[in-house]
């Protein structure tokens, strides 16, 4: 069962799971992880019995992996291990418009865009 962490503030119930706050981890279901995952609100974490790759392919979306330079697919993977409130909070620090709007994938790009 995935867990995912509430990582903006307050409390909120999720239906058939109850209340939890920011900062706080839950276990759900697939489904349930995806669709809390796809909102800013919340980010999935490794679960035991879930290596680290597995847990990274669910909370990234594919990115742009067209890029040939060494470097900036390093630059990506540094970024990509972020959480998203880390790169929201480092998206503002550069200026970057539109970031509340982008989802984890989206930032880790833009932010990469910004650093080159």
């Amino acid at each position: 069962m995935p867990t995912i962490r509430k990582v903006t503030r307050g409390t909120e119930t999720i239906h058939n799971y109850g209340s939890v706050a920011g900062g706080e981890t839950i276990d759900v279901d697939g489904d349930a992880a995806e669709y809390l995952t796809s909102t800013p609100d919340y980010e999935r974490v490794a679960t035991d019995g879930e290596s680290d790759a597995e847990s990274d392919a669910v909370e990234d979306t594919a990115a742009d992996t067209t890029d040939t330079d060494a470097d900036s697919d390093a630059a990506d993977a540094d970024l990509s291990e972020l959480t998203y409130t880390e790169l929201r909070d480092l998206a503002s620090e550069h200026d970057i418009s539109g970031r509340s709007d982008m989802d984890k994938a989206e930032l880790v790009d833009a932010l990469a865009e910004a650093t080159e």
